[in-house]
């Protein structure tokens, strides 16, 4: 029930998240367009000028995790993966990786194999 509720937060709570490789075809590439393909984002071969401004742009932010292919896979699938009590209440994090979360503009920062209160 909360998990609808609840908005995905990036390591130390961070709201953005960069990664910018995803087109050398490994297996962590191929994860990413997965993730890419399931939220509609569609970048083109011709918009590359357009990245690369962006990522000097966006450089040594402290409010931005940067993130390679897998480490961001990892962390969406920890996030889905996150178990939500029936009253939401509670959540508990399986996952081997800490999970931030936002409940009602609260940030929760969900430790792996613990269980914190949502307030």
């Amino acid at each position: 029930y909360m998990k609808h509720y609840s908005l995905m937060r990036f390591p130390d709570c961070r709201f953005k998240c960069v990664t910018l490789s995803y087109d050398d075809g490994n297996k962590d590439d191929i994860r990413l367009v997965e993730i890419m393909n399931y939220y509609g984002l569609k970048p083109r071969d011709d918009n590359w000028s357009l990245i690369e401004n962006f990522a000097k742009y966006i450089g040594k932010k402290d409010d931005i995790w940067y993130a390679t292919n897998g480490e961001l896979y990892d962390y969406v699938k920890a996030f889905d993966n996150l178990e939500w009590s029936a009253d939401g209440h509670f959540v508990y994090n399986p996952s081997l990786l800490t999970v931030c979360v936002s409940v009602r503009g609260r940030d929760y920062e969900i430790l792996s194999g613990k269980t914190v209160e949502i307030l």
